[in-house]
């Protein structure tokens, strides 16, 4: 699992991000047992946070709600939020794209986390206050 993704496609994006076995216990999670941090091009991680949640119905054929909830917790918490979420927040993207990110996130929730058991993992309460 390489954390260079500045070549990757939005597929290889999703890879990354879900495509592992869920651990229950937090300290084993995938994504705190990367040695490096994740690298991808800032622009890149806006547009792929963005189709992430305007096709996020995708995510539930692909995908258990465990990897689901897993793989939102890493792009929208604490250990991805320099790669990603610090993006929203990035003046040197552009304010549409940010913008057209943020306004993408309710169809996420009407997408996965108002249809998904538990919320995804309790990510339909928790989202909002990591960005904020």
């Amino acid at each position: 699992m390489s954390p260079d993704l500045r070549n990757a496609n939005y597929d290889e994006f999703l890879e990354f991000v879900f495509d592992h076995y869920p651990e229950h216990e937090v300290d084993k999670k995938w994504y705190w047992q990367l040695e490096e941090e994740v690298q991808i091009v800032p622009s890149r991680a806006i547009e792929y946070m963005t189709r992430l949640c305007a096709d996020s119905a995708q995510l539930l054929e692909q995908y258990t709600p465990m990897q689901i909830a897993e793989g939102l917790n890493y792009v929208f918490g604490t250990a991805g939020h320099t790669a990603f979420l610090d993006q929203l927040w990035n003046p040197d993207i552009a304010w549409p794209a940010r913008r057209r990110c943020i306004l993408a996130i309710p169809h996420l929730y009407k997408n996965v986390l108002e249809r998904a058991a538990d919320g995804v993992g309790g990510c339909a309460y928790m989202l909002w206050d990591s960005i904020a």
